[in-house]
This record gives structure tokens, sequence and C-alpha cells, in this order.
């Protein structure tokens, strides 16, 4: 009777641990009504409460750039914010959210440690930073592991429900995709930018003309020099899939000057190409500055990305204005 007596207390105990805030689903706290996306009021009626949310790990913690960079190195640093972001149950419709951890704030667990799979419970406020909702864990036992191992499914959607042709997000129909992971197919890049410190970002197009900018939150698109492997693809490339998690920063509404939303790829698997043009980056030639009689080697790095290049030339002219 006793042992019996003892079980009970304990299971009691533990249920009371998991009830000391207010329990919601992702769903809860994404949700926003039509009427107030019609008026670019994209906020979460959450905003400041303090609640538990279980839910599951989409990618390894450790993927997600840390905020700011490692003195000396150039390269993130390990202490500063990190985020990863969680699903409920198998994707679609406001089911995705960013967990940001502050580098203040010391959790039970630590979210650069958490993998791919994990059930979780998160004790923290709702915040929303640039038109983005958040969850910001609590310090001490805010962080609990429930489990392991779960599926991660990305859910298919269409370019078209986040941003126009102009690249300005569309509330009405892209809000719901706001941090989920998604799928979708048949995008042309028209854009490459390679800014401050060698990283990449670049543009896709689908067949009406939206925009989506693809950028660089996980170290899967980091340049060696910022960490990672990645490889810039080239204006043309054809992407028979592209995945990633949907990050907002409004863009579409008064006072706000944002990107809109953006796909943040965090697996290599991720960008599946069709018929792409060979990445060529590098280029260089020596002498630097040659004179009229000199003989000239460029170099150039290629990569080919459909096994359809067998070789590479040059070419060039003399006498041309501008030319050499």
């Amino acid at each position: 009777m006793k042992t019996g007596l003892l079980t009970l207390f304990a299971a009691l105990l533990f249920s009371a641990s998991f009830a000391q805030y207010p329990v919601v689903t992702v769903q809860d706290i994404q949700f926003v009504q039509p009427a107030a996306l019609g008026n670019c009021d994209d906020q979460t009626i959450y905003l400041g409460d303090t609640v538990s949310i279980r839910a599951k790990v989409v990618m390894d913690g450790n993927k997600a750039v840390p905020s700011g960079v490692e003195q000396g190195t150039g390269l993130p640093n390990p202490t500063g914010h990190k985020n990863v972001w969680i699903q409920q149950g198998n994707g679609g419709a406001w089911s995705g959210l960013d967990v940001f951890q502050l580098s203040s704030i010391s959790a039970s667990e630590d979210i650069w440690n958490l993998l791919a799979g994990d059930s979780i419970q998160i004790d923290g406020v709702i915040d929303d930073y640039q038109g983005e909702t958040e969850i910001i864990p609590l310090a001490g036992s805010s962080i609990t592991l429930l489990g392991q191992g779960t599926t991660i499914v990305p859910t298919v959607i269409d370019l078209g429900d986040l941003n126009d042709e102009n690249d300005l997000n569309q509330l009405a129909t892209g809000e719901r995709w706001e941090g989920v992971f998604v799928e979708m197919y048949n995008v042309t890049v028209v854009d490459v930018d390679n800014f401050t410190g060698g990283r990449i970002a670049f543009d896709v197009q689908d067949q009406f003309g939206n925009l989506l900018g693809v950028s660089d939150r996980f170290i899967t698109q980091r340049t060696p020099t910022e960490g990672g492997n990645f490889v810039a693809p080239n204006v043309g490339d054809q992407l028979d899939t592209l995945r990633g998690i949907i990050t907002h920063s409004k863009n579409n509404c008064p006072g706000s000057t944002g990107r809109g939303y953006e796909l943040q790829p965090f697996d290599e698997s991720h960008y599946a190409y069709g018929a792409s043009a060979p990445s060529i980056f590098n280029i260089s030639n020596t002498p630097a500055v040659p004179a009229a009689t000199d003989d000239i080697t460029v170099n150039a790095e290629i990569t080919d990305n459909d096994g359809n290049v067998v070789s590479a030339t040059v070419y060039y002219a003399t006498g041309v204005s501008g030319g050499s």
C-alpha cells in the first residue's frame, strides 16, 4: 500500500511540473485571423505570455548559425544567441515555430544539443522580432526532453503563397507558413548575391514570376570562409525541389522594411538541381596585368552540377575596345 501511495505521489509531482504554465499548441500561437492579416497585423494573440509547448525538433540544433562572430576567427560564435525550429504533428499550416535561446539564459537543455526528431516541452515567453513569432525559453528547467526519433515531414507549398513578383510578402496566404518546414518544386535561380564575408544568398522564381529569397541562417548555406561547404548556384539554374524553413521579416506594410518571407535550407539534400549550368568561381589570371607580349594563364574552379560538362574553353578577343 505504501509503495502504491508513493508511486501516486510521484506521478502527481511529475504532472504538476508540466502544468506550471498554460499548455498551448504551436497552431494556437501562430494562427492569425484573416481580417487582422488583411490589415497588416500578423502578431500573435499570445505576445508576451509565458506558456508551455510540446512539439518536435525539426533539425539538429547545431545547424543554425549562432548570432555574432567569434573574435579572431571570422566564424560564427558558438556562445551567441541560438535558434532551432519546432514542428507540431506532421506539419501543415501554422505548425512551425522559432525557438530563440538568448546567450544570457542558461536552460536545462541547450538547444545546441537537440537533435532532429527530439520531442520536447518548452516553457518560454512568446515574442515577436520584425514580424516573426518566436518562443524564448526561460532560465532553468525550461526545456525538457520527452522522447526521440520522431519523423519530420516537410509540407508542400506554392512559392506564390509567400511573396509576389516584387518579393513583397503576402500575409493573407504566407503567414500560415512562417516557421514551417516546407518543400516547393520547379523554381529557377534568378539572382545570386555574394555579400559581406563571403556569404551567399540567392533568389528563386516560380513560373508566374513570384520571387523568394534563399538565405543562410544554417551552416548548410555557408561557404568555407564561414565554416561551411556551400557552392553558389548560377543564374538560370533549375531546382526541381527546394526545401527549408520559412522565416519572415515584414516588408509589405507601412513602416516595414524587411525582406519578406525567405527560405532557409538546413541540409544539403534540400537543393535538388535539375538542368544546371556549372558553377565557376575563384577566377584569376597570371600575370594580373599582362603586357601585349605576355602569355596569360587563366585559372578557375569549375563544379559540374548535372554531370554534363566534359571540357572548359576560354574565349577571348583582341583589339576590341574594353576587351583583351
